[in-house]
């Protein structure tokens, strides 16, 4: 079998995960190919397997088995009709499903890029012979509002490799917000905490890692004195590499990931690959994944309480080695795919 992983929209938080698919296709099929953005080629270089390119004929030409459109594009409904005149099967990773309309208005000031997502997700779904959900959460969102799409679909996580490097010694100093900020991610709420931390934990040191531009936020007087003295720390306007995330991630006592909807969380499934642990809420996937328990990181309630996420931050800071490696074991099972080679057989392949 020939298989094409394709993603027509530069998406940089989900490099790992393309290349997690295609380690994932190696196990199953003769061969793949990744056909990527040009965009991509600036952060992942040339590799073997991998072409940069939005020539959907270069695409079909390659005679694909099968295409698996990893992300929302328009591009895709050309690609799959396409795919449809060569009869060469198709299958569509839908990473977030229509939702209720007070999860729409979760999304705040984005609500008009998510209607224009959420149709132009509705017309792809109609046309792939195949839709993947990342979660159960989002397998329940799609079965009440999207289901007329498409009836065939089927529960497949958002996998990784395994990028862990246990050589490296790499201190862990921040509560780290780390991807895209924006109010469905609960942007605003982390701000507030991070006040709340300055003023009451002289310990405490915050880090932002985002593509987005968030110089708004920061031009407020306890933003620009903590970045002054080192007690935040961002890297924001700007794509990063697979390897600066990842360092951000390693240098993290704790990431945000208690978000207003989600069903399915990039950041999540990264922090567990490298041991370290969530703050979460029950709004989304994450409840699927992480145990009460504080096996690996810790729930609290939305809107959050301050104190509880400092009582949360503390003893994640007491038990930081347990909880790493709680959430490598978490990562290996819920996540890596090594782990649903054969799942990926039943589900994708046949």
């Amino acid at each position: 079998m020939n298989v094409a992983v394709v993603s027509l929209k530069f998406s940089p938080g989900h490099m790992g995960h393309l290349q997690a698919y295609k380690a994932l296709f190696e196990n199953i099929s003769d061969r793949v190919t990744l056909f990527l953005a040009p965009d991509y080629c600036k952060l992942m270089g040339q590799q073997d397997g991998m072409v940069y390119t939005e020539d959907i004929k270069r695409i079909v030409g390659s005679k694909p088995d099968l295409v698996f459109i990893y992300n929302i594009s328009l591009s895709n409904l050309t690609l799959i009709d396409a795919c449809k005149s060569k009869g060469i099967r198709t299958i569509y990773v839908l990473h977030e499903p229509r939702g209720s309309f007070k999860e729409l208005l979760a999304e705040g000031e984005d609500i008009v890029k998510t209607l224009g997502a959420n149709f132009v997700n509705s017309l792809i779904c109609r046309k792939v012979d195949k839709v993947l959900l990342a979660s159960e959460t989002g397998r329940k969102n799609y079965c009440r509002y999207m289901s007329r799409c498409n009836k065939n679909y089927a529960v497949f996580p958002l996998i990784l490799g395994d990028e862990y490097d246990s050589s490296k010694i790499i201190e862990r100093r921040y509560f780290s917000f780390i991807g895209g900020f924006s109010e469905v991610h609960a942007c605003k709420e982390f701000l507030e905490f991070v006040k709340y931390g300055l003023k009451n934990n002289k310990n405490l040191h915050f880090l932002i890692a985002t593509k987005t531009d968030i110089s708004e936020y920061m031009d407020k007087p306890i933003f620009r004195k903590a970045l002054k003295s080192g007690r935040l720390k961002v890297q924001a306007g700007r794509p990063m590499s697979g390897e600066e995330i990842n360092e951000y991630y390693r240098q993290s006592i704790c990431v945000w990931n208690a978000y207003n909807r989600s069903t399915q969380s990039s950041v999540l499934s990264h922090a567990l690959m490298l041991g370290t642990p969530v703050i979460v809420n029950d709004n989304g996937a994450a409840k699927e994944v992480m145990s009460a328990d504080k096996r690996a990181g810790c729930f609290i309630n939305m809107p959050p309480d301050n104190d509880k996420i400092m009582k949360c931050y503390l003893f994640i800071h007491k038990h930081i080695e347990e909880m790493e490696k709680n959430a490598r074991q978490i990562f290996k099972e819920r996540y890596c795919y090594s782990s649903f080679i054969e799942l990926a057989k039943q589900i994708i392949i046949k």
